[in-house]
């Protein structure tokens, strides 16, 4: 059950505890649909060439796969190479660079990958990261070196590295503002329904004759209204569980 304090039906079990209109507040996943974010993300690689991914917040992963062949089975499954494949920030390989719109990194193999943020209204609602690319096509010579002193089959390693999209430095900042534009926007369209939907609900709980309140599957208060507790009142329960109503 929630956990008592000195009014369980205070502010906190609000109606904005089920329709939260701060973008900053919502977890990306009840403002974003995955499914839509991932196909948003397959036409972003079909024109721009180049994956990219979308992570909330906390930087968990929300749609999208950077992962390439080189990282998974070249460079990422050797014990030679394999500790400069963490994360940047873990690993304090390779170089970095921030422009203040974008980050940029490019790891001891060559391989860049940039992140932006994406914001709305001022507040960080996610980023996007698009990579692995090159700025240039690779020299073969030099691979088929680097691939003899790994270990690395030459001629798989060479057409993996061919395989990497190339991307002129010039091209780098449009294709971020694009993909960044088309989540904020995205998001904006979500936070604008959800408002029309709390105004929807809104009304129709101030219509009530009883007091209602909100609980979910493991028992806890997650909606209150009204806010203010009388001395005495009917409460209709919603259970999320049953989907079924109950005056008390």
């Amino acid at each position: 059950m929630a956990k008592e304090t000195s009014d369980p039906f205070n502010e906190a079990f609000a109606l904005d505890g089920l329709f939260r209109t701060a973008a900053g507040n919502a977890p990306l996943c009840r403002l974003l649909d995955r499914a839509r974010a991932e196909e948003l993300l397959r036409h972003f690689t079909e024109a721009f060439g180049v994956s990219a991914e979308i992570r909330d917040s906390s930087g968990e992963a929300f749609a999208g796969n950077c992962q390439h062949a080189l990282c998974q089975h070249f460079h990422g499954a050797s014990g030679k190479t394999e500790p400069c494949c963490a994360p940047p920030e873990q690993s304090g390989a390779g170089e970095s660079c921030d422009s203040g719109s974008h980050s940029l990194h490019t790891c001891p193999h060559g391989l860049s990958d940039a992140r932006a943020p994406v914001s709305l209204d001022g507040e960080n609602i996610a980023s996007v990261r698009v990579g692995p690319f090159l700025f240039e096509p690779p020299n073969e010579q030099e691979l088929l070196q680097r691939a003899t002193d790994q270990g690395f089959d030459a001629g798989s390693y060479l057409l993996a590295f061919k395989s990497l999209p190339v991307v002129p430095s010039e091209r780098l900042g449009p294709a971020l503002r694009v993909l960044t534009g088309a989540v904020a926007l995205a998001v904006s369209a979500s936070l604008a329904l959800r408002s029309e939907q709390q105004a929807d609900f809104r009304s129709i709980l101030d219509a009530a004759v009883a007091a209602v309140v909100g609980v979910d599957a493991q028992g806890r208060i997650t909606l209150a209204w009204p806010i203010v507790r009388p001395a005495s009142f009917s409460v209709t329960l919603l259970t999320s569980c049953s989907g079924r109503t109950r005056t008390l």
